[in-house]
Parts: structure tokens; sequence; C-alpha cells
């Protein structure tokens, strides 16, 4: 299947801009840019989803029902997401911090495990004193 000198420049030109995406990508990573790392980061992958989607996977060009499936899977996705985002702002971050030991010291947890036929013992126990 050959395909027209404009296709290939085409794929040419989106395939440049992923790598040059890519480097954003890398670049951006590299920096501490505080609140903005994670939007910056989602925008730049949203931007490289978009050029597959478009021009590799050919949506553009493709049927309705294709085009209805990817928006399905976006719009799953973006549930995905929300219920991700709701469980981290409801979290009681305050609450937290003030549990945590204090700095230095080690935190302890204490676990009681029962011991096995503990409640067998205690009954031979009680039966032999009143023997």
């Amino acid at each position: 299947m050959s395909r027209p000198l404009a296709h290939v420049r085409l794929f040419a030109i989106v395939f440049v801009a992923l790598l040059l995406l890519l480097g954003l990508t890398v670049e951006a990573a590299r920096h501490d840019l505080g609140r903005w790392n994670f939007p910056l980061a989602a925008s730049i992958a949203s931007v490289k989803t978009l050029l597959i989607a478009l021009f590799f996977m050919e949506l553009r060009h493709s049927r309705a029902l294709s085009r209805l499936a990817a928006a399905a899977s976006l719009l799953w996705l973006a549930i995905l997401f929300s219920l991700v985002l709701a469980d981290f702002l409801t979290r009681a971050w305050d609450q937290a911090e003030d549990a945590a030991p204090a700095e230095g010291t080690a935190a302890r947890r204490t676990i009681v495990r029962p011991q096995p036929h503990q409640s067998a013992r205690r009954n031979e126990t009680e039966t032999s004193m009143t023997a």
C-alpha cells in the first residue's frame, strides 16, 4: 500500500512534533515547577495523545463509530480521573500530619496476635484447679 508523498511528509512532521513534545516533557521533568508540574505534564501528554490518535490511528478519516469509541474511552478516562481527584481532595491531610510521630522518634506499632488455643489452655487450668 503506497502512500502519496504528502502523507509521508505529514507523518514526518507529526513525528518531529512528537519528538519535540517528548523533549519538552523531559525538560519539564528536570525543573521543579511547584503546583504546575502535573498540569504541564498532563497537557503535554494530551497533545501527544491527540496527535497520535488523529494522524497515526487515522481517527480524522475514520467512521463515526470509531470516533464514538474513542470519545467514549476519553469519557471513561475523565470519569476515572475525577474519582481519583475526588478521593484526593476529600482526604483529611491535616489529621494525618497531626498523627505523625515527632521528628527523631521511631513510630512503633504494636501488633497483638492471639495465641493459638489460648481459650483451651485456660479451660484446662480452670479444670485442674477445681479438681
